[in-house]
C-alpha cells in the first residue's frame, strides 16, 4: 500500500527516500510503534531499481532466539536436531532488499554475526564452512531508543553505526494529521477489497472526526479502526463504526448548517497546517484573530489536538 503524503515532514522523508533508493547503503528507520516504518521500507524498495526483485521482510522480535540464525543465514542438514537444508533469508533476497523490523530486539550474539555480514557482504550458513556472497539492500527499523539500548549494553554501538549510514526518523501520526485523510481512504480501499465489500464510503463528517482523534497508536490504530468499520458497516462507514469506545474524539456539533460545517472544516485544516498558530491561520483565512477565536469556540474545535 502506497500513499501520497500531504504533511511536510513526510514529504521531506519521501524526497530523501528518492535520493537514496538506488544506493546499496544500509538504512535505519526509527520511530514509535505503529508510525509506518514498514511503509517507508516499502518506499525505499519500490522507488529504486530493486522494485521488481525480492523484498524480504523479517520481524526479528517474532523469531525464537534459537532459530533466528538459521532463518537469516541458512543452515546445513543435521546442523542441529531435526535440521533440514535451508537457504537463509539473506540469500533468498538475492539482489533485492531485506527489511529487518524490530532490530532492537535482536539477540546480541546475532548482532555480532549481522555486523560481520554488513562488513564482508557474506553469510555463513549454520553448520557449514562455505561463505555465501550477498548483494541485497539492508533496511532495518526499530521503535527502541537505540542510544539508550547502547548505554544499557543491549545493542552494539558498532552495529548501529554500520546500519545507520542513512537514518530516517518517522514522526507520530499526531504530528502529521494532514496525512490522515489519504491514509483513511487507502485503508478503506484495501480492507473493502480484502473483505469483499466493494462500494463502501465514509459518511459526511467522518474524516473530520478522525482528524480530532489524537491516535496514540499511530497508523496501526487508524488501520485497525478502518478495518473494524469495514467489517461492521453496510454502505457507509460512520464514526460509530470506526472508533472504539475508548477513542477520545470530538465530532462536529450536530446543530451546524452545511455551510458552517464547510467553514469548520476549512478552519480546522488551516489550523492543522499552521500547527495551531492562530495568528498565521487568521491571516490565511482572512479574518481577525477574535473572529477566529469565536469560531473555534462555536465549532467546538479541540485546541489540544492542533
Amino acid at each position: 500500500m502506497m500513499i501520497d503524503f500531504q504533511s511536510p515532514s513526510m514529504r521531506r522523508i519521501h524526497e530523501k527516500v528518492k535520493k537514496i533508493a538506488n544506493s546499496p547503503a544500509p538504512v535505519l528507520i526509527t520511530g514509535d510503534t505503529g508510525t509506518g516504518k514498514e511503509i517507508i521500507a516499502d518506499l525505499i524498495h519500490n522507488e529504486g531499481h530493486r522494485n521488481k526483485l525480492p523484498h524480504i521482510k523479517v520481524n526479528c522480535a517474532a523469531i525464537p532466539e534459537n532459530l533466528i540464525e538459521s532463518e537469516l543465514f541458512g543452515n546445513h542438514r543435521g546442523s542441529f536436531t531435526g535440521a533440514t537444508q535451508r537457504t537463509g533469508l539473506f540469500a533468498e533476497a538475492g539482489e533485492g532488499s531485506i527489511f529487518l523490523d524490530e532490530i532492537g530486539e535482536m539477540p546480541m550474539a546475532i548482532q555480532s554475526k549481522l555486523l560481520r555480514v554488513l562488513q564482508d557482504r557474506q553469510v555463513r550458513p549454520l553448520g557449514g564452512n562455505q561463505l555465501i556472497p550477498i548483494n541485497c539492500r539492508i533496511v532495518a527499523a526499530t521503535n527502541v531508543g537505540i542510544e539508550k539500548a547502547i548505554q544499557t549494553g543491549t545493542f552494539r554501538s558498532d552495529l548501529f553505526f554500520r546500519l545507520g549510514v542513512v537514518q530516517i526518523k518517522v514522526p507520530p501520526l499526531s504530528e502529521r494529521k494532514e496525512d490522515i485523510p489519504a491514509l483513511a481512504e487507502m485503508f478503506l480501499e484495501h480492507f473493502s477489497r480484502l473483505e469483499n465489500k466493494p462500494g463502501l464510503f465514509f459518511e459526511s463528517g467522518v474524516i473530520d472526526g478522525l482528524l480530532h482523534h489524537h491516535w496514540p497508536g499511530n497508523i496501526r490504530e487508524l488501520q485497525n479502526c478502518i478495518h473494524h468499520g469495514v467489517l461492521v458497516a453496510d454502505k457507509t462507514l460512520t464514526l460509530t463504526d470506526i472508533m472504539t469506545p475508548s477513542a477520545n474524539y470530538k465530532p462536529a456539533p450536530e446543530a451546524l448548517t452545511p455551510r458552517e460545517l464547510q467553514d469548520r472544516e476549512l478552519i480546522l485544516r488551516v489550523l492543522l497546517e499552521h500547527k495551531g498558530n492562530k495568528l498565521a491561520a487568521s491571516k490565511v483565512l482572512g479574518m481577525g484573530r477574535q473572529t477566529l477565536y469565536n469560531k473555534i469556540k462555536k465549532y467546538e474545535l479541540d485546541e489540544s489536538l492542533l
